[in-house]
């Protein structure tokens, strides 16, 4: 966020708005480097402040260093690569910091130590484990059912003996998660 805004707010006034209301981590990108105006911005508690004219790789930096201090704030299991807020994560996708809304995951597929997360349109990969990201999303909508697959049961169109279907796509059910999946949904 800028310190010069248009109209009579400044970025600092947005800044202590966004301190009061929703605590979230920011990041100031400002030409201003005098020291008053960078003690007004120390006040209130900036992830980062890099002075314009900057590279777009020093903003990525500190975007993904505000990203991964704001996670460990409020996480205590932390998942690498991951912030989760609210009902959102947030996933480096190469050179860019992506926001994922738990709702519009669709299912989760192990792979060795990695962690590969399906949406409809994309994929994003993350160092975790099934278990390890599910408990600490608090999402109780993602639910295991085999030992490298977790579904959201909002996608779950069909169901045979051994898979789940998500629409078009079938991902396998293993018999040890089967009954307690059906048991969630009802299904006997």
């Amino acid at each position: 966020m800028d310190i010069n805004l248009k109209g009579t707010r400044t970025g600092i006034d947005v800044a202590v708005s966004l301190n009061e209301k929703l605590n979230i981590p920011f990041i100031y990108t400002s030409s201003l480097g005098d020291k008053t105006t960078i003690d007004l911005a120390k006040a209130t508690n900036p992830s980062a402040y890099p002075v314009k004219p900057f590279k777009e790789e020093q903003l990525m930096v500190a975007i993904e260093i505000a990203i991964s201090n704001f996670d460990k704030k409020i996480n205590t299991k932390h998942q690498e690569g991951v912030a989760i807020y609210n009902d959102a994560i947030f996933v480096k996708d190469k050179h860019k910091i992506v926001k994922v809304f738990l709702t519009d995951i669709m299912y989760l597929k192990k792979c060795e130590n990695y962690l590969d997360i399906y949406t409809a349109e994309e994929r994003f990969t993350v160092r975790s484990t099934i278990n390890g990201f599910i408990d600490s999303l608090g999402f109780n909508k993602l639910y295991r059912i085999h030992k490298s697959y977790a579904v959201n049961l909002d996608f779950v169109s069909g169901m045979t003996q051994n898979s789940i279907m998500l629409d078009q796509i079938e991902v396998p059910l293993s018999k040890s998660y089967a009954l307690d999946l059906k048991s969630k949904l009802r299904i006997f």
